[in-house]
This record gives C-alpha cells, structure tokens and sequence, in this order.
C-alpha cells in the first residue's frame, strides 16, 4: 500500500473542522444559556427599580456591541495556524 501524504493534509484538515465545528456549537450553545439569564437579569432588575432606564441600557449594550466589533476586526485570520505550525518546527516537509 503507497503512502499518499495528502492523507495527513486530509486528516489535519478534518480535524481542524471537526474541532472548529464543535467549539462553534459549544459557544452557541453558552450564547442562548446566558442570553436567557440576562433576559431574566434584566426583567428582575426593572421590577426591582422600576426607574430603570431601558434606554440607557441599550446605548450601553450598542457601545459594547461596538467595541467587541472593533476588537474582533483587529484579530489576525490564520484558520490553519500557518505561522505557529512552521515556527514550532512541526511542519512537515514531503
């Protein structure tokens, strides 16, 4: 049996998928837990002060919507971890 080294690009790569996908649904899984516990946070705190401002609330949350926007746009696109795997001497050379 011949040994394809596009078998270990195949299996790197599937298992670079694998692991993406699940911690995709991971973090979209804890995204609706703690949307509902902050959607009851906040109905418990507006019948606690009945003077709370909604509209103060939701400049807050826009402005940090905003700045976790800006901060995701600043971090580097590298999916396959090119420059880690080449300088961690892991590459593999055919």
């Amino acid at each position: 049996m011949t040994f394809d080294p596009r078998d270990e690009i195949w299996n790197a790569t599937y298992e670079t998928f694998y692991f993406t996908y699940y911690n995709e649904i991971l973090c979209d899984a804890l995204v609706k837990m703690w949307q509902k516990t902050d959607d009851l946070t906040n109905q418990y705190r507006m019948r606690v002060n009945p003077e709370f401002s909604t509209e103060e609330f939701m400049r807050e949350l826009v402005e940090l919507r905003r700045r976790y926007g800006e901060a995701v746009q600043e971090l580097k696109d590298d999916i396959l971890l090119t420059k880690r795997i080449s300088t961690s001497g892991l590459l593999v050379r055919f």
